[in-house]
């Protein structure tokens, strides 16, 4: 399949939301929510893609000419290169009605494993798909890393108990959703995590753990002073969280 052809196969199956732009900027999709843009004033992917877009290379071509070597070791795993794909929870709502997130985590997974990478993922708040992503990391050499939405502690470690059998590389805990009004209305105490209740999920996982979400040097030392063994900078994709920072 060559370029064209995936933009012809994407435009048909991709979702009525995603234009399939030739530039993925947030500018086609702005506005969109639900959808793959940014919430009003719909700046907040275009924000992240103009601040990464001012990073520039600077190269050097004298040198051998043998394979450069991208590899780089995360939590005792080599990857073949410094990458995790993205986690996508509803993708039903946000993208296609018709698509199943666990075919998504499934393929995604699949792919990684030939790639020597890590995918991401989340559930999409269904059950089913926990279970579901448990499997297809058992296919495709636990290439998954779990991606828990800021619920109670309580229940987060009800999800980290489905692992006990298939210990992932890594968990993770979604901070920058954390004043989705959706995600409050689970139970109403989802939402902002303090520095002790971050200590415990650490405490409670088998596994390192993960926290995204950052956006400010002090967020990065609360994260730290958490135990957290990673960080990713993250706004949510500039989607939900309007008017903050380009994550580069």
């Amino acid at each position: 399949m060559n370029y064209e052809e995936v933009l012809t196969n994407a435009k048909k199956n991709i979702g009525p939301n995603c234009k399939v732009c030739p530039v993925c900027s947030g500018l086609g999709c702005g506005n969109l929510m639900p959808g793959p843009g940014s919430k009003a004033p719909g700046n907040g992917a275009y924000d992240n893609y103009s601040a990464w877009r001012k990073i520039r290379l600077n190269m050097d071509t004298i040198g051998s000419p043998d394979p450069i070597d991208t590899s780089v070791e995360l939590f005792g795993r080599k990857l073949s290169f410094p990458l995790l794909t993205a986690p996508i929870g509803s993708i039903r709502l946000q993208f296609n009605p018709s698509d199943d997130v666990a075919d998504f985590n499934e393929q995604c997974m699949a792919a990684c494993e030939t790639r020597g990478i890590l995918h991401a993922y989340g559930n999409g708040l269904e059950q089913r798909i926990w279970d579901e992503a448990i499997l297809s990391g058992r296919r495709h050499g636990n290439t998954g890393i779990p991606v828990f939405n800021p619920d109670t502690p309580e229940n987060i470690e009800k999800l980290m108990d489905l692992y006990h059998n298939d210990l992932p590389a890594a968990m993770c805990v979604v901070l920058d959703s954390a004043g989705l009004p959706h995600l409050r209305k689970l139970n109403g105490k989802g939402g902002t995590k303090t520095i002790g209740e971050l200590r415990r999920l650490k405490a409670y996982s088998k596994v390192p753990m993960i926290f995204k979400g950052i956006m400010t040097a002090e967020g990065a030392r609360k994260a730290v002073d958490a135990g957290a063994d990673a960080i990713i900078v993250s706004n949510h994709g500039g989607r939900v969280v309007p008017e903050t920072p380009g994550t580069a």
